[in-house]
């Protein structure tokens, strides 16, 4: 690069013929796994990508609490007296 940044630049080709070029400044990783990684990583941005623009998933987000009520389980009952002042204190 200009600015004296040493990269290796991989490039995939996809069977219909269009080339991906990928920066990377890991010399040590097999190629293979390189690309692997930043692949599996613009799958999850694509995802999010979506989920954002098409279910608001920024507004589920929420950062506040909110008082428990009751802490049973149908499968284990409810926690002892003494755990759920534990808990409260």
């Amino acid at each position: 690069m200009t600015n004296g940044l040493w990269v290796r630049e991989i490039r995939a080709l996809s069977e219909t013929g269009h080339q991906t070029a990928i920066l990377s400044t890991d010399y040590r990783s097999d190629l293979a796994r390189s690309a692997a990684t930043m692949f599996a990583r613009w799958n999850q941005e694509n995802f999010f990508k979506y989920m954002r623009e098409h279910f608001r998933l920024d507004r589920l987000v929420e950062h506040g609490i909110s008082p428990i009520g009751s802490l049973c389980s149908p499968l284990r009952g409810c926690l002892s007296a003494g755990c759920l002042a534990a808990l409260g204190s």
